[in-house]
């Protein structure tokens, strides 16, 4: 009997927990399977969610373990109203198909939101959406090439006449030298951007470190479930380059997951003449050289971030990126000819071969954990830690020649040179936020260790021997502690922003070599001021006033020489002190389509890069400076209108004064001003062809005049490009191609010519080029949004 009852008891118990399972299929009214529709299965009492699901791609779905009971069940797509039924589960079970129905309401929206970026001008900052346009082709730096404020000039991106520019991603610093960065942004997908925020005078939030921040914003999964990208480019110019890259989103109720990687490899060229006029009265010498600069490069990029929601008050994110660069490999060739500067004749000439190979591997981790307090309060805390390394060689060999192409010398050296930098940082930050304020403060403390090592090497006898006198190690310390608050609100109809950071600074720089330790310590503080009246919606004025801080390079305080070839080099400058910056801008937007805006600039101790060309040695030397004064101020103008619903148009123009006065150390010290007025245009017209609108096509042309860095005369550049983009399989593919400096007129003249310096160079890089470029997505591409988010307003259109 007691077997018997055993047996029932077990067997009572398997019907009580027994659990079945369920499936599915989700279709669209022409029987046509639905991919990644979310299928959610919720409590009816609670209205909680018990599990969810997304459909394969055939539509289907399967439920298991699920316990016998009643549920309503919900199944919604991108595009389509969304079904909700009740079923109840008692067994194993087949769904009949669930048919989800079009709205055409959404589908229009949606059709609006997916091909023209917009601008939008916050109180303390300009957001450029990019997300599904016409510019989510390409890379990153094409991106920023073309957000409006951004200029680039001879590779490098300029603000308001401003190079001193920090790049954030997801309001992270990247710390990469200016051709690692560019390396990096090239290598990441434009699909996976959703906004540039160009923020010229950054809130007192940020750092007070450089004259303006780009901040990049990047995809993060909005809805349920997984989603992904792939893609991959092929670029044509003088030689060939290629890019592959992949971008992967997960999401569910307790993690957001984002994963990408980018390899991208080829070869480029860079060809430059140069000429250098050493005054030496009777006895002077011009050097005139053709350059041919090849590279070959391999890149890896990697992206992590994971988001944890720990409960509904707070989460944890976990983040890091890789930039990996094993082998870049350099190869120049420089013909030289001396010539008399009485005569133009050939006295003699040399004939220089440099060949030199980097590794590069720059690690970035984060840690943020935020917490609410409240419904109003929140606290974050947060970390970084970056990791960088760099080792290269160089060989150079020169041949000298007399007038007749007769050897009659040559010099072989070699370098290797070696630098790792850690950097660590930690910070607190408390926000309280209601209807109409917004209080902010925080503090941060940051460290930085750097180490350099440079061993240069003679041949002597067929052997290389070390140069002590031009062998070097270098160490660098900084500590920066800062503290901030921030102060915003709105009352009838202005919005009003006042904030205050204060930064200390301890540095100290060490040459082993030379025994020469250099100490540095201050305190400065910077104040941040944004107020901005809209008195109707035509109508929206502001003002803003910031002041900030460009300090060194560490490694431009090296004091050691690094030569490029027999007769030029470059030396870093101890003496460095930091520049300070004050920046004050009206600006007025009419219609919230006719923006104007105008700045005043003004730095004591700029930084800048000169070339001093010592006429005795017939040498260049290439070394950082603090120039007294660098003033600039401008206007600019842009706008933006569709001249139908499948043409839009945007133009940009400034004009503008840059002053910089510099010391001219090579003859003795005196004070020398460079300056200049410029203009700078672009315009850009995109129109959509086919009846679904699947084909855009763009034309864009820019110009910009003469400019001016520091002692140096930059020519102007032209430049019109045309691209064709093509949506393929039900947009879930992209092909595009585009042809870039069509005219070939990007090549440009840098010269410097006061006193007794006299020399230029003629840049021509590979700026000409066809590139092709193709991406899939796959997975749940339907981020919804509210219905409110999804409307555009045409006026912010581009």
């Amino acid at each position: 009997m007691k077997i018997i009852q055993s047996l029932f008891i077990i067997f009572w118990s398997a019907q009580i927990t027994a659990q079945y399972s369920f499936s599915g299929e989700v279709i669209d009214s022409a029987k046509n399977p639905i991919s990644f529709a979310n299928v959610i299965l919720l409590h009816t009492t609670t209205k909680t969610i018990y599990k969810g699901n997304i459909t394969d791609e055939n539509g289907k779905f399967f439920f298991n373990n699920i316990e016998a009971n009643t549920y309503e069940l919900r199944v919604n797509f991108i595009g389509y109203k969304e079904v909700s039924k009740v079923i109840k589960i008692e067994d194993n079970k087949k769904l009949t198909p669930i048919t989800l129905v079009e709205d055409l309401e959404t589908l229009n929206e949606i059709q609006i939101n997916t091909k023209k970026p917009t601008i939008k001008r916050k109180v303390d900052r300009l957001v450029f959406n990019v997300e599904n346009t016409i510019l989510s082709t390409g890379n990153a730096w094409d991106i920023l090439r073309k957000t409006p404020g951004v200029l680039e000039r001879n590779g490098n991106l300029t603000i308001r006449n401003s190079s001193n520019i920090i790049i954030l991603i997801n309001d992270k610093r990247v710390y990469l030298s200016n051709n690692d960065l560019k390396d990096l942004l090239e290598g990441t997908s434009a699909q996976d951007i959703t906004a540039i925020e160009v923020i010229t005078n950054p809130p007192a939030k940020y750092e007070a470190e450089g004259n303006a921040v780009l901040n990049i914003k990047m995809k993060k999964n909005a809805i349920s479930g997984y989603k992904g990208k792939i893609g991959t480019s092929y670029r044509k110019a003088r030689f060939s380059s290629g890019n592959i890259n992949t971008s992967h989103y997960f999401k569910n109720n307790n993690v957001n997951l984002y994963a990408s990687y980018s390899y991208s490899k080829g070869r480029g060229n860079r060809l430059e003449e140069e000429v250098i006029n050493f005054d030496q009265k009777d006895t002077g010498e011009k050097y005139h050289s053709f350059l041919d600069r090849n590279s070959w490069y391999s890149t890896h990029n990697i992206r992590l971030n994971s988001e944890f929601y720990i409960n509904k008050k707070s989460s944890l994110t976990l983040g890091g990126q890789l930039y990996y660069s094993p082998k870049w490999k350099g190869r120049n060739l420089t013909e030289s000819n001396v010539l008399s500067n009485t005569n133009n004749s050939i006295q003699s000439s040399f004939s220089t071969f440099n060949l030199s190979e980097n590794f590069t591997k720059n690690l970035g981790l984060d840690i943020t954990y935020e917490w609410l307090l409240s419904e109003k309060e929140k606290l974050n805390i947060s970390g970084h830690f970056t990791d960088y390394k760099r080792t290269g060689n160089q060989e150079v060999k020169t041949d000298f020649f007399d007038i007749d192409k007769n050897l009659t010398n040559n010099t072989t050296f070699e370098t290797l040179t070696g630098q790792t930098t850690k950097i660590y940082n930690s910070q607190l930050d408390y926000e309280y936020k209601n209807d109409k304020t917004k209080l902010e403060t925080g503090i941060k403390y940051a460290t930085i260790n750097s180490e350099s090592d440079l061993k240069h090497y003679i041949l002597s006898n067929n052997q290389f021997i070390i140069d002590n006198s031009k062998s070097n190690m270098f160490s660098y310390t900084e500590n920066n502690m800062s503290g901030y608050v921030s102060y915003e609100t709105s009352f009838n109809k202005i919005n009003f922003k006042a904030g205050l950071r204060g930064e200390y600074t301890s540095l100290t720089g060490n040459s082993v070599t030379l025994n020469q330790i250099t100490n540095n310590h201050y305190f400065k503080l910077f104040p941040t001021l944004y107020l901005q009246y809209t008195p109707n919606e035509a109508h929206q004025l502001s003002t803003t006033y910031g002041k900030r801080i460009t300090r060194p390079n560490y490694s431009s305080l090296n004091p050691f020489k690094f030569y490029y070839s027999d007769y030029s080099f470059y030396q870093g400058n101890p003496k460095l002190q930091p520049a300070i910056t004050h920046n004050l801008e009206l600006q007025y937007s009419f219609h919230k389509k006719y923006n104007f805006d105008v700045y005043y600039s003004h730095v004591s101790d700029y930084i800048t890069e000169i070339n001093f060309q010592n006429n005795n040695t017939n040498t260049l030397r290439y070394s950082f400076v603090n120039i007294p004064k660098n003033i600039s101020y401008g206007i600019n103008f842009n706008t933006n209108f569709n001249i139908s619903d499948r043409w839009s148009f945007y133009t940009q123009h400034s004009l503008y004064y840059n002053e910089d006065q510099f010391t001219a150390i090579e003859n003795n010290n005196q004070l020398v001003k460079n300056s200049i007025w410029g203009y700078y245009g672009y315009v850009t017209t995109n129109y959509q062809f086919l009846k679904d609108k699947s084909l855009t096509a763009e034309l864009s042309f820019y110009k910009v005049t003469d400019g001016i860095q520091g002692s140096l005369t930059i020519e102007g550049s032209e430049d019109l490009s045309f691209g064709l983009t093509k949506e393929l399989f039900n947009k879930k593919a992209k092909l595009s191609v585009q042809l870039s400096d069509i005219l070939k007129s990007q090549i440009v003249k840098v010269s410097t010519n006061y006193l007794n310096q006299n020399n230029y160079f003629i840049d021509n890089m590979e700026t000409q080029y066809v590139r092709v470029e193709f991406t899939y997505n796959f997975g749940n591409q339907s981020l919804k949004k509210k219905k409110e988010e999804k409307k555009i307003d045409e006026k912010n259109r581009l």
